[in-house]
Formats: structure tokens, sequence, C-alpha cells
């Protein structure tokens, strides 16, 4: 896993007893992600696929770091595309090829036991919920109600009319409606750090229901909650 905003170039991330650890799609899920558990007392590890890697060899070298105490809680966030249910047979071989107990459905915590260490993860596919769609799905309510909704409409029905594309609506809406304020970079991290964009809305409650779940299982946040001994 490489943290994509680690500056000047990102390399591989390291991890510490306890960590909690998500590994995301691409850059825009860790922008979101980063945005709403920035409060946390000790934020996860937040990342994507480093270069040369696959998704299910990040998911072994997981598996790997909680062998030798070093991930105490995973997350996978990942976007449903055009089909939800193929992306989470994905999800589930990715765990079960490193040797997890995958959980039964999104949001809901599964412990397994790899080599004696107890590891607990969970997964959200984006928009939650949703058949298809994905991170950028969330802030459509947003988009629609500002005064430029109609002329991205119309530019979209124009361009699916003379010129259809496999791309998702939902991403070349949220990226036209960025680029109309930001110029070249479209990235939602950009159009945070510039306003244009927030994660406030109630759409992203899923996000924020999955990031309290992996929280809670921490163990840092455990041993804040447990009662204090007398002595």
């Amino acid at each position: 896993m490489i943290d994509p905003f680690d500056k000047p170039k990102p390399g591989p991330m390291t991890f510490d007893a306890g960590d909690t650890v998500i590994l995301c799609e691409g850059f825009d899920e860790c922008a979101v992600l980063r945005k709403l558990c920035a409060d946390w007392e000790r934020p996860p590890k937040i990342g994507t696929c480093q270069e040369g890697w696959n998704r299910a060899d990040e998911v072994k070298h997981l598996a790997t770091q909680v062998k030798m105490h070093g991930v105490a809680v995973i997350g996978l966030v990942f976007d449903a595309e055009k089909s939800r249910a193929a992306q989470v047979a994905k999800i589930k071989r990715w765990f079960e090829g490193a040797g997890f107990t995958p959980p039964k459905q999104s949001l809901r915590l599964k412990k397994s036991s790899l080599d004696g260490v107890l590891v607990r993860t969970a997964y959200l596919v984006n928009p939650h919920g949703k058949d298809r769609g994905a991170i950028e799905s969330y802030f459509l309510p947003q988009i629609c109600s500002t005064p430029q909704w109609p002329c991205i409409d119309e530019l979209l029905r124009c361009y699916g009319k003379r010129n259809p594309t496999n791309v998702l609506r939902e991403k070349v809406i949220v990226r036209t409606f960025i680029a109309h304020q930001n110029g070249r970079n479209t990235g939602l991290n950009a159009a945070f750090n510039a306003k244009i964009l927030n994660c406030d809305d109630k759409s992203l409650d899923p996000v924020r229901r999955f990031l309290s779940l992996l929280r809670d299982a921490s163990p840092v946040e455990q041993n804040r909650k447990r009662p204090a001994q007398n002595h």
C-alpha cells in the first residue's frame, strides 16, 4: 500500500502495532476517508495499491502484517461500478485468498485468527445499498442543487446521443462540475481544498458508519473505553 498524499513521492507504508488500515480503490476514496476521520485520536492508515501490486497481493501483505502484530483492523473500500454483486464477490475472494474469513455483508465486522493473532475486517462498496455507482455518487445531491446542474445535465444528454461512453455517468458529472470551477485538477481532494464540494451531506452517512465500525474495533478505542482498574 501507498499513501497517495505522501509527498514528494509516495512510498510503501509501514505499519505499527494496533493499526487500523483501509485499502482503497483509488485516490478519491482515500481523500473522502481521510477527510471524514481527521478527528480520530489515532487516524487509520489509508492507501491504495503500490505500483506493480494487485489488490489480492495487497490483502495478502496485510495478512502478513497481522501475523507480525502490525495491523489489528482492516477495511476495504471499492466502487460498485456496474455490478455491486461482482465487486462484493471479488472482495470476498481477496479476503479468503489471504486467509481471512470474509464478512457476510458490508458494514459488518468479522473476526479472523491468523496464526493465532486476532484481526477484525470489514468492507464497503460505494454507493452503499446500490447495484451500481461509485464514490462520486455520494456527491450528486450537492451538485444537483446548484445552478450548474441543468447545464451539466444538458451537456451529458448531448454527449450521450452523439458519442456514448462506458464511463459511469456519476463520475462524468462530478468531474465536469469540479473542472468548471477548478480547472485542470478534477480530483475530490482538490475539490475539498478549494471548497467546491464537502463531506457534510447525509448521503455520506454509510461511509461514516463504516469508519465508526472500524474505529470502535480498534485497540486504541477499546482501551479508551475500558474502565480503569482499582488498585
